[in-house]
């Protein structure tokens, strides 16, 4: 029976193994599917949850239940979160499946299979044999299941517990057969390896080595060189800045021109419109005509569609009038902030003037002003009116200033040109009265209240009324402690230095104070600690040293350094980032020496501090007075240990460096302006002087400075003796030239021969004075402003010639007062578009013959 079952073994082993010693393929492609998917999924994932560059968002207005949700949504169910999920899942069921169909192998051990004791002796292993075989041998039990187990097991146990051959095997391969076949697989799907598919198998292997690499490569490279390391399109910047566009920025760039020219982006050529949108389109560009949104609208329908779609919604949304839902206005707006627009801004602050990299300061600030405009739909009429004559009137010109001011009052919820009106003319009881919100700001919370109770429509609902009072409080006040324009290191300026610009800012909102507030009179026990720390200062009239923090310990301060403060845009179908834009320059020359673009959360943080103090400070005040009266003078030691506390609330430093300007008095303007709101703007002046000597020689000994000031006198005395002798010589020239003419009068035409010969040699030495003049002029300004430091102002030179100062700026002078808003010349209005408009035949033939 032992060798008959013994044969049947080696038998099957012989088939499975396939006569050469080897196990059957194994199909290893779902291991293979899986480690794939976790050398990028794992990393992704991690990525995700510990290293998202995703800043936690702030918002200081409170969400609809419905932004919630949406917010909620978009950042659950994105486009990455869904691959990665899926991903997971994927990699969750091979991994499920691959688990399921393994075998796990068990070491042989005979003594367990039999089991009998590792001592028992050959009667015990003969007796546990038998007692086996009753139960599993195929005579006594059919199920084919304990035919394999006692073939595979009970049989070979017992034989490398009585062979010495198959023991020695199983003590040194850990089997009686010996040892185990070798296994092998190929992560590929097993029907690849089948007869019939012998050109899938070539096919699948030159797809995946050569022609997905090929593609991905091919991709990648067309992508690098349609778009910037920023991911903007190429053509978009040549269409905004290159000369050669007809929309480029210009020197002058209103602020009205810049929707045109922005209109114009190459990603908004790759958002196709529908047919069945155009009359859409046509109705909304008759409501934009009729409504004045559009100056010339007959000449829109020679550009694009797209950009055409873009331009109409954009202008729709900013004049508030409603678009049909097929122009998708929503997709434009999201595709408009805050990238392109940013983007936008840095074109029109790029580098203009050579060696200098000036930049225009006017296309700048519209550019800027634009995007306040998108963010809270307000008009660009509004926000600037166009320019007015004095044809216009003294009607229109007051009109168009108190449109400037109502501006920032209209990008309030629910705030109209009627409730601008009641705001300007006053409450009936107090009189308060406001035209910019500048000053609605200004006001007392008590005054505040009254006012808006008064002005707001009587028919709006509580929720209503909330919004806009909540933007209010949520409106930022920018607050600029100092400012200062150096050379680090010297006490003078010298045109080309290295200049720093520092400024320390500060961000308050009114909301701080109401929260504050809030916290103390909330809580007893925090409120009779502020008490108790207000007595203490005003016992002592000094501030501890610590008492910053113990006010941090009792109020919390948010942290906002580094987090992406949200804008409050109710306008917007979504929220945005708020941002602040520096510009450093000289607007009367239309030069920008330098902008950034910067976030003021540490500046946020700092003013909720000072507003602390305040706070704090009003309490000892009132202490004060409770106990030495109302009227009674506060002390000088209390008041200056209270400003004391008042600078440590800190600031967000804020450095940018530029290029000094050539020598010369200039008045430069620290602008400081929102991305997100009209009238929240702040600005300062600061006067430097640039000097023309180099600092070696300024610091040179005072015989050399007198010996140069000596040389100086002697050369403007020569420059003086030459003019005199030109002057001297030009009355000898007209004697000259009267006794010639006595002549002529004598002789005749030989005569008036000789006068023309005479005259014109004498031109040509007075020609010959004049130009060894200018020459001499011209060495005395070389050597007074320092040839090797000058330069010109042509970018397109390829070696750099010396000049003077005024050369520097010659390319870039312009009219201030001229804002490109209103252009007479039929050939500059042309240009504006990126089709021009033909003429008639006749007109044309009307012009040539004029």
């Amino acid at each position: 029976i032992l060798r008959e079952e013994e044969e049947e073994e080696e038998r099957e082993r012989e088939a499975m193994d396939g006569g050469d010693g080897t196990a059957p393929a194994e199909d290893l492609f779902p291991i293979f599917v899986v480690a794939i998917l976790s050398v990028f999924t794992i990393p992704w994932t991690i990525n995700k949850v510990f290293c998202s560059e995703s800043k936690e968002e702030v918002v200081h207005g409170k969400m609809k239940k419905e932004d919630v949700k949406r917010k909620v949504i978009e950042k659950v169910f994105s486009k990455s979160n869904i691959i990665l999920a899926l991903c997971w899942v994927v990699l969750i069921g091979l991994t499920i499946y691959i688990s399921s169909n393994a075998k796990d192998e068990k070491p042989f051990d005979p003594f367990d299979i039999l089991e009998v004791d590792k001592r028992a002796d050959a009667k015990a292993i003969k007796s546990a044999y038998r007692k086996l075989s009753l139960k599993y041998h195929p005579d006594k039990n059919p199920d084919p299941e304990a035919h394999a187990y006692f073939s595979e097991y009970v049989s070979k146990a017992y034989k490398a517990l009585t062979d010495d051959e198959a023991r020695k095997n199983w003590e040194q391969y850990g089997h009686p057969d010996g040892p185990k076949s070798t296994k092998f697989g190929v992560a590929l799907p097993s029907f690849l390896f089948n007869e019939n598919q012998h050109v899938l198998l070539l096919a699948s292997i030159v797809a995946v080595a050569i022609l997905i690499p090929i593609c991905i490569t091919i991709y990648y490279l067309n992508k690098s060189k349609k778009y910037t390391s920023n991911n903007l399109h190429v053509d978009t910047i040549s269409l905004w800045g290159h000369p050669s566009s007809p929309v480029h920025i210009r020197q002058a760039h209103s602020i009205h021109r810049v929707l045109e020219t922005f209109s114009c982006a190459a990603e908004f050529s790759e958002m196709p419109v529908a047919k069945k949108t155009f009359p859409h389109l046509e109705d909304l560009m008759r409501t934009l005509i009729r409504s004045k949104a559009i100056k010339e609208g007959e000449k829109m329908h020679k550009k694009k569609v797209e950009f055409v779609r873009v331009h109409f919604t954009l202008l729709a949304h900013m004049n508030r009038i409603p678009c049909d839902p097929s122009l998708q206005q929503d997709k434009v707006l999201k595709a408009t902030l805050p990238k392109l627009m940013a983007e936008l801004v840095k074109v029109a602050a790029m580098p203009r003037v050579a060696r200098l990299h000036y930049g225009w300061f006017v296309p700048t600030e519209a550019v800027i002003e634009n995007l306040q405009c998108i963010s809270q739909a307000i008009a660009t009429d509004i926000k600037r009116p166009r320019v007015l004559t004095a044809k216009d009137g003294a009607g229109s010109m007051k009109a168009a200033q108190s449109k400037m001011g109502q501006a920032g009052l209209l990008q309030l919820p629910h705030v109209d040109e009627s409730v601008i009106k009641t705001m300007a003319k006053g409450t009936k009881e107090s009189g308060v009265r406001v035209k910019t919100v500048t000053e609605l700001l200004r006001l007392p919370q008590h005054q505040l209240t009254e006012l808006m109770k008064f002005s707001l429509d009587k028919n709006l609902t509580a929720e209503q009324q909330w919004q806009t009072n909540d933007m209010i409080q949520a409106l930022p006040t920018l607050q600029m402690d100092f400012c200062s324009i150096y050379v680090d290191g010297e006490d003078d300026m010298v045109n080309f230095d290295p200049v720093m610009c520092e400024v320390h800012m500060k961000l308050k909102r009114r909301k701080q104070g109401k929260q504050i507030q809030a916290q103390v009179l909330g809580d007893e026990k925090l409120k009779m600690a502020m008490n108790k720390l207000a007595s203490e200062v005003v016992a002592t009239q000094k501030c501890p040293p610590d008492l910053m923090e113990q006010l941090e310990e009792l109020i919390s301060v948010p942290k906002m350094k580094g987090k992406a403060v949200m804008a409050e845009t109710p306008m917007l179908p979504f929220r945005k980032p708020e941002k602040w834009y520096f510009l450093v320059g000289d607007p009367k020359s239309n030069l920008l020496y330098v902008h950034a673009c910067l976030e003021l959360g540490e500046a946020e943080e700092c003013g909720f501090r000072e507003t602390l103090t305040e706070f704090f400070s009003g309490m000892c005040i009132g202490i004060h007075g409770i106990r030495n009266g109302k009227d009674a003078p506060l002390p000088q030691e209390l008041a200056d240990a209270l400003n004391g506390l008042r600078k440590q609330c800190g600031h967000q430093l804020i450095k940018l460096g530029f290029v000094a300007p050539p020598a010369g008095s200039y008045e430069v303007i620290v602008f400081v302006m929102s991305d997100s709101y009209l009238g929240r703007d702040l600005y300062t002046k600061r006067k430097i002087i640039v000097d023309s000597k180099v600092r070696g020689e300024k610091k040179g000994s005072a015989a050399e400075q007198a010996c140069a000031s000596c040389c100086a006198a002697d050369k403007i005395e020569a420059d003086v003796a030459a003019e005199a002798a030109a002057a001297a010589a030009a009355a000898a020239g007209k004697d000259k030239e009267e006794e010639e003419g006595s002549e002529i009068e004598k002789t005749g035409e030989e005569g008036v021969a000789e006068k023309k010969k005479d005259e014109e040699e004498e031109k040509e030495k007075e020609k010959e004075k004049k130009k060894k003049k200018d020459d001499e002029e011209d060495e005395i300004e070389v050597e007074d402003s320092d040839t090797e430091d000058e330069i010109t102002a042509a970018p397109n030179q390829e070696e750099e010639d010396e000049s003077d100062s005024e050369s520097v700026f010659s390319d870039f002078s312009y009219d201030s007062q001229d804002t490109g808003t209103d252009v007479s010349d039929a050939e500059l209005e042309t240009k504006c578009w990126t089709i021009q408009p033909k003429e008639d035949a006749k007109v044309q033939e009307s012009k040539k013959n004029k």
